[in-house]
């Protein structure tokens, strides 16, 4: 009884967590990287579904539905066991730049007028990397806060970043009124989710090495 009074005392709500400086940093990577989430993901839809160049059929949409939902259940099982042997700090920056580049490629193929298979590859490969970021994201936490207030600071920071992506969607439906609705104007609605990316990698760039874990790497080192 005297352990739970404790364990309970020594909890950080969001107020106390946010007061440290790696939590924010933290924090802000996930919001940089969840607004590109819901640029991404809108550009995409309209592109697909709502696009006059287009005509949308139940096949184009049942893909685009498996390149947003597949990562969840393909990428999952790998990503635990990678970001527990490579330095976190580097797999958010990396995997960050890597999905930009995902990203400006599904968009070519969008302004090129592509579909299928290759679209729906490339934006998978950028939903993929997507999950492996917030998986990460997910373990560096108990490297930043209290183990008592981990469950607290991950509820907070992840319901947080869902808010976050409705606003990146919302602000790719005024980019597509403002961009147009055509090919071209799809893509670049698209493309805008490269700032959310590359915002993302440079926060987290701001950490210094080893502090968002693992305690062991295993991973080349820099020359």
């Amino acid at each position: 009884m005297t352990i739970s009074a404790g364990a309970e005392t020594s909890r950080q709500g969001p107020r106390e967590l946010l007061k440290d400086p790696d939590f924010r940093r933290l924090l802000f990577t996930r919001f940089a990287a969840s607004w590109g989430d819901g640029v991404f993901r809108a550009g995409l839809a309209g592109a697909v579904l709502f696009n006059p160049e287009r005509g949308a059929n139940p096949l184009a949409i049942a893909g685009g539905f498996a390149a947003l939902l597949l990562p969840y259940s393909v990428v999952g099982p790998f990503a635990g066991a990678l970001l527990d042997r490579w330095d976190r700090r580097r797999v958010l920056i990396f995997a960050n730049l890597l999905r930009g580049l995902a990203i400006v490629a599904a968009s070519a193929a969008v302004g090129l007028g592509f579909g299928g298979l290759g679209l729906f590859s490339l934006a998978l490969a950028a939903e993929g990397i997507s999950r492996f970021i917030g998986s990460g994201l997910s373990a560096s936490l108990p490297h930043v806060v209290r183990t008592e207030s981990v469950v607290t600071a991950n509820a907070f920071a992840t319901t947080l970043g869902s808010v976050v992506a409705v606003i990146g969607g919302g602000c790719a439906i005024g980019l597509r009124v403002l961009f147009g609705s055509d090919d071209v104007g799809s893509a670049e609605t698209t493309a805008f989710a490269v700032l959310g990316t590359l915002v993302s990698a440079f926060i987290a760039r701001g950490f210094a090495r080893g502090v968002l874990g693992p305690s062991v790497v295993d991973e080349p080192t820099n020359p």
